[in-house]
């Protein structure tokens, strides 16, 4: 059994071994003792500290809480010697090693090499690149699409800015012990220094010139410089805000996108463009619950727009940044994009394999020039008010006030290159496998009937309603020889000739005869 003591150490409580808190104490002595003549003693040793610290708690979890004198003796080899400082190449190469999660090479933006916000700085001193390449890459990638502002505003917010030596030395890639501490240290002290010395400079020399008056262009040229600022700031404010009413204007418009809550939109008078979750619920209802995906679009989306939102919010009152919520989005924002890769491979596989289908129906040659193409159950449709929804190009869905889903078949009228009337059927839909697309397409039920000179076709095609929609869909070609006639009943045909293709809908039978370049108006 030891005693236990507890310290403080960098603002950290440890409870530590009696004989581990005095290896460690004499160490920290030894430390003061070394630089107590050293410019910056007193940053260089509550640097160290918090160096000692963070290697302290890599010790410790739930299974160890008191920290021994082999974890004090582990950090020692790391931090290394006061003797060892004045031989660092030796040191290097002498001093036994020992790895840490803390170390190693870290993103962080740059304070001190920064113009906006130390991006590049950050970016380069992680690359070994001088920073004014990654700001010329910038540069162009502002006017090479416009990008790069946006990229330079996120990145501005997720990556933190290295506020420590450690940080900044973890910034460089370089190890976080005492030597390179010290050396971080008295640069900064130099680099004081020499502003420090640069300013008295400067006050002397304006000294010097107070006792005379600035020239007319001095005068001009401080006053340019004061209008500048006056519009960089104003301009910043215009970007702050233009920023916010467009990450407002996105949010709104992903959420209203994302859950419906604009419902269906109508195009062309009586299609409808059916909303975001009725479209996976009629794909993916039967399989799973769409709104995982919901979410992780919604993550996906909106944590961008929330950055756009934050930095645009910053611009305007420039205060700090909160410390490390760019981290954390970006970490959620990965989250979101695991859900929905995986959802996304999910739907991959409910809709990989294809089958198609053609079938040939034969019909008897009508005894006349004029052939009646007509609607079998179009009244009976008509009753139950369906509602048609434009799915993707040339689909088109039917849904009634049950929410059964039917098919619309594509239906066209060309030429035919013989003297005969031909009418071909076409299938198609998807699934798992090509074995469960076939099964899909021999579910579907269209009709197609003839009665002397009349074609009788049914106005939608049916699947099981306890199925998913995948894919399926129905096309009916009925190719006519030239000079022969084709009356349309009530209901929608598509007319294809060599200078349209496009749908009437007609409401009473109109008569047609084929041409050379399609069907045209028999009057």
């Amino acid at each position: 059994m030891k005693k236990t003591v507890n310290i403080n150490v960098s603002g950290i409580i440890f409870h530590i071994d009696e004989d581990a808190y005095a290896k460690l104490n004499n160490y920290l002595e030894s430390l003061k003792k070394h630089f107590q003549s050293v410019d910056g003693s007193h940053d260089i040793i509550d640097d160290i500290e918090a160096r000692i610290a963070e290697l302290l708690q890599v010790k410790l979890g739930q299974a160890k809480q008191v920290i021994s004198i082999q974890d004090v003796n582990e950090v020692i080899v790391v931090m290394g010697q006061p003797s060892q400082f004045s031989e660092e190449d030796t040191t290097d190469e002498t001093a036994p090693s020992f790895k840490t999660s803390i170390s190693g090479k870290r993103f962080y933006r740059d304070p001190d090499n920064k113009i906006l916000g130390g991006v590049c700085g950050g970016i380069g001193a992680y690359l070994h690149w001088d920073p004014v390449i990654i700001r010329i890459l910038f540069i162009i990638s502002v006017f090479a699409g416009g990008f790069g502002a946006l990229l330079y505003l996120i990145l501005w917010v997720v990556i933190p800015e290295a506020a420590t030596t450690t940080e900044k030395l973890e910034m460089r890639g370089e190890k976080v012990n005492i030597s390179n501490i010290e050396k971080s240290i008295q640069e900064e002290v130099r680099s004081l220094k020499d502003q420090l010395k640069n300013l008295t400079e400067t006050t002397k020399q304006n000294l010097r010139r107070s006792g005379t008056s600035p020239s007319p262009i001095e005068q001009v040229i401080k006053g340019v410089i004061e209008v500048l600022k006056v519009f960089g700031r104003i301009l910043l404010i215009i970007i702050g805000i233009t920023l916010i009413l467009v990450g407002i204007s996105l949010f709104i418009a992903f959420l209203a996108l994302i859950f419906g809550w604009g419902g269906s939109m109508l195009v062309d008078s009586d299609v409808l463009i059916m909303s975001f979750p009725a479209y996976l619920d009629l794909i993916l209802g039967c399989s799973f619950n769409p709104f995982f995906i919901q979410a992780a679009l919604l993550i996906l989306f909106g944590i961008p727009v929330i950055l756009i939102l934050y930095s645009g919010i910053k611009l305007i009152f420039r205060f700090e940044g909160i410390r490390y919520m760019g981290i954390t989005l970006f970490n959620i924002w990965l989250i979101g994009l695991v859900i929905g890769g995986f959802y996304s491979f999910k739907i991959y596989n409910l809709l990989k394999a294809d089958a198609t289908d053609q079938q040939r129906i034969e019909i008897v040659q009508p005894a006349t020039d004029t052939i009646y193409l007509s609607y079998s159950n179009w009244g009976q449709i008509d009753e139950i008010s369906l509602d048609a929804y434009e799915v993707i190009d040339n689909v088109t869905l039917y849904t009634d006030q049950e929410s059964h889903v039917y098919l619309a078949p594509s239906i066209r009228v060309e030429l035919a290159k013989g003297d005969q009337v031909e009418i071909i059927r076409r299938g198609y839909a998807r699934g798992r496998s090509s074995s469960e697309a076939k099964t899909r397409l021999n579910m579907i039920r269209y009709n197609i009937l003839q009665t002397g000179d009349t074609i009788s076709l049914d106005h939608v095609g049916t699947f099981p309603q306890d199925d998913c929609w995948r894919g399926q869909k129905i096309m009916v070609t009925i190719k006519v020889p030239e000079g022969k006639y084709v009356a349309l009943s009530k209901g929608e045909w598509r007319i294809e000739n060599e200078y349209s293709n496009y749908t009437r809908i007609l409401d009473d039978t109109k008569l047609y005869q084929m041409s050379s370049s399609g069907l045209e108006d028999a009057d």
